[in-house]
């Protein structure tokens, strides 16, 4: 379910990592971070 949920959000986070800076974004919510690099993975 976590997974999916990310993907749906996957835009949002698209757009909010344009306006905030990678380590930003890790520092605030190292748990999105992590989902975002497995989704890279994939």
């Amino acid at each position: 379910q976590f997974l999916i949920m990310s993907e749906s959000n996957k835009d949002m986070k698209s757009n909010m990592l344009k306006k905030s800076d990678d380590s930003e974004l890790r520092e605030s919510s190292p748990i999105e971070g992590a989902s975002r690099v497995q989704g890279a993975v994939k």
